[in-house]
């Protein structure tokens, strides 16, 4: 009798086993970050708003080509804030960025901003002339593989108006991660964290540029 029940219980055990879903462990799909990527386009849009004392509001949008890592399309929109009186200004500077990537498919989010003060060039020349931010920190979502992930580190990019040279201006930019992508819980954007460079008002030389276009 005992023989029996130990035999059936086996015979059971190895029916479940047998029906048994095979469960693996799942690995997230490996997303890269934004290091190395790099952004080249037109600035279909600029506007300067100077004020006699050199100080001002410069905004642009700029488009074209995304390579790198991600390979497809973007749209970057910035503002700069200048305050201040000469030979001490304070650049405030805003970005917001989108990356259509198609190469992986990809979907990408950020924004970037930095505070530098103590810079000594008026609104009248950033705006009149090719002009670069260094060290930019930029925060980013990248939305891959129907899953969410986050991204930070800095970036630096030159922009120039459209008629000075180039009837269009021109835009490039490139990105170097300092956290890399991490996968955030449950696909969940809002769970983004800052890295120290992000209130760094440190090593940048925003729109003080010495760049003449050939």
């Amino acid at each position: 009798m005992l023989r029996r029940l130990i035999r059936g219980l086996l015979v059971s055990l190895a029916i479940t086993v047998a029906l048994a879903p095979v469960v693996r462990a799942q690995t997230p799909p490996t997303t890269p970050s934004l290091t190395g990527e790099t952004l080249t386009g037109t600035v279909p849009e600029f506007e300067a708003r100077c004020n006699p004392d050199g100080s001002g509001t410069i905004f642009w949008a700029a488009s074209g080509a995304a390579t790198g890592p991600y390979t497809g399309s973007f749209r970057e929109i910035g503002i700069a804030f200048i305050s201040g009186t000469a030979p001490n200004f304070t650049y405030r500077v805003f970005v917001g960025f989108t990356i259509n990537s198609n190469v992986p498919p990809a979907r990408i989010f950020g924004s970037k901003q930095i505070t530098v003060p103590g810079v000594p060039v008026t609104c009248q020349v950033s705006s009149s002339r090719p002009f670069f931010v260094q060290r930019v920190p930029y925060q980013a979502t990248i939305r891959a593989h129907d899953e969410t992930y986050h991204d930070a580190g800095v970036s630096n990019f030159i922009v120039t108006r459209p008629g000075t040279g180039l009837p269009n201006g021109s835009f490039s930019e490139d990105f170097t991660s300092t956290v890399g992508a991490t996968l955030l819980p449950g696909g969940d954007s809002g769970g983004s964290t800052t890295t120290p460079e992000s209130n760094s008002t440190g090593s940048s030389v925003p729109f003080a540029s010495p760049l003449v276009n050939e």
